[in-house]
């Protein structure tokens, strides 16, 4: 870990591609609003066999992350259960409640649900799942 950052909750892990290093998504230090209330945390990190850091990303996309998937091309897929706000109907700046695509070098590719969640979106989303399809399935 970075000097002075804390090690917090973290309720998911999963290998990178080459079977020997570790994607970790934290809680910004701490657990609940930890990662709302440092929002320049990166709580998505990867670490090498021996334990070093080699990157980290995500601050300010992601407030509680809740499950992570590494997808045959490296793709970092993050669920975020919790949002920056409260209410049904969440402000402009409101984030979380979401599940967002990654790149491996922590470039955002996508994000699926609404931003805070609300009406007719995720709500507390937990994890995900990615299915790889070959050529001839994918009609």
């Amino acid at each position: 870990m970075p000097a002075g950052r804390n090690w917090g909750s973290s309720s998911t892990v999963d290998l990178h591609p080459d079977g020997e290093s570790v994607w970790v998504a934290e809680r910004c230090g701490a657990n609940i609003n930890a990662c709302v209330q440092n929002p320049d945390v990166n709580p998505v990190m990867l670490f090498d066999k021996d334990g070093n850091m080699v990157r980290s990303f995500g601050a300010g996309y992601i407030s509680w992350p809740h499950g992570i998937h590494v997808d045959h091309d490296g793709n970092v897929w993050i669920a975020d259960g919790r949002d920056n706000q409260a209410g049904d109907n969440p402000p402009d700046d409101a984030y979380g409640h979401q599940v967002h695509k990654f790149s491996p070098t922590g470039v955002l590719l996508m994000s699926l649900g609404n931003k805070g969640g609300g009406r007719a979106a995720f709500i507390s989303t937990r994890t995900m799942c990615c299915i790889r399809r070959t050529r001839s399935q994918a009609r």
